[in-house]
């Protein structure tokens, strides 16, 4: 016998058990890694894994700017994520994830891990408004079990893309005495 799963509410069911579903659902949200920061993607953000795919560098590029590849005939522009973190980037093989939001075109940024999906509800509750070194596309962040989690606005990040407006991430370094 084969079951099937509909958006629709059975009539049977009571609306709150109908909000405690939904509201669950959109408490599962996908996150991918940058060194030991997640960043969950909105629901509104259609993601997939690129394997086995080719960068191609330009020179003179802005720091940002990783490369492009070619996903299917078409030219993605590849985002060096940890430059915009300010992240020092580690020697380990990048996978690529392409991002497509509805009001521009698709991209992909170079990350450490698949993406996975987590449950907010426990790390919301720690959230703070950014106020610190991430850029102005992360809104809040929060930490959980020893990781940095970052709810990211991608729209405002695509955005500065669009109008090259990203800024350079201010990167501290420490001179040791010889």
């Amino acid at each position: 016998m084969k079951k099937h799963i509909t958006n629709s509410t059975d009539s049977t069911t009571p609306p709150s058990v109908t909000s405690a579903v939904e509201e669950s659902f959109h408490r599962q949200l996908f996150c991918y890694e940058i060194d030991n920061h997640r960043i969950f993607v909105e629901p509104k953000i259609k993601i997939e894994v690129l394997e086995k795919t080719v960068i191609y560098p330009i020179p003179h590029a802005p720091k940002w700017y990783a490369g492009v590849t070619s996903l299917r005939g078409n030219i993605l522009t590849i985002v060096n994520m940890h430059f915009l973190l300010g992240i020092a980037e580690t020697k380990t093989e990048k996978r690529l994830l392409r991002l497509e939001h509805p009001d521009f075109p698709p991209l992909a940024i170079a990350i450490d891990n698949l993406p996975h999906q987590r449950d907010t509800k426990e790390i919301e509750k720690n959230s703070h408004s950014n106020q610190s070194h991430y850029p102005q596309w992360v809104t809040s962040t929060s930490k959980y079990n020893n990781s940095t989690f970052l709810f990211a606005d991608h729209s405002a990040l695509f955005e500065a893309m669009k109008n090259n407006t990203i800024k350079q991430p201010v990167i501290t370094t420490v001179n040791l005495p010889h």
